[in-house]
């Protein structure tokens, strides 16, 4: 909510905006080592749809994010704490730039896989949409690939296998385009 003198609630930011930013802050000193170190890694089928159209930068789209988290944690530097750069016009807009890129990068390159449904992909057992894939929850344990519509489990090898089939065949249609 803005006061009468175009002052939000902390500062220049909202208090959803404050609450972002300092989890933005907070986020990059593990997120931005995790960029730089993941290479040229995409979880997105449009990216790769895309990348016919686009010219190549010449360095993976994870480098880029972290270099300009970077820049915007550097131009944040300027000021002593979170609260002034809150307080200040120009802080402000850096903050909420800083927050999106953050926010952007984190969505784009998650850190930790979560179970998520495989909807292009059918169950050996009964050739339903029903493929849940399961990451290892804790180190040592197996990834866990089931059908919710039949129950039935596929060993992580075998889902794998059928995974890089289907990536290998994308690539060469895309190629033969």
């Amino acid at each position: 909510m803005l006061t009468d003198d175009g002052h939000g609630e902390f500062g220049y930011l909202t208090t959803a905006q404050w609450e972002t930013f300092q989890w933005a802050v907070s986020y990059s000193f593990a997120l931005v080592p995790f960029l730089r170190s993941a290479g040229n890694y995409s979880i997105s089928v449009d990216e790769g749809r895309s990348a016919k159209t686009e010219p190549a930068l010449g360095m993976p789209a994870t480098q880029i994010a972290a270099i300009e988290i970077e820049r915007l944690a550097t131009r944040l530097g300027e000021w002593d704490n979170l609260e002034d750069i809150a307080n200040d016009i120009e802080g402000w807009q850096i903050a909420l730039d800083f927050t999106r890129e953050v926010r952007t990068a984190a969505e784009r390159w998650p850190m930790e896989d979560e179970p998520h449904d495989v909807p292009d992909l059918r169950c050996i057992h009964c050739g339903k949409l029903g493929i849940v894939y399961r990451p290892p929850v804790a180190p040592g344990d197996d990834t866990k690939v089931t059908c919710e519509e039949c129950g039935g489990e596929e060993d992580a090898e075998s889902f794998a296998a059928r995974v890089n089939m289907i990536r290998l065949e994308m690539e060469q249609v895309r190629r033969a385009r």
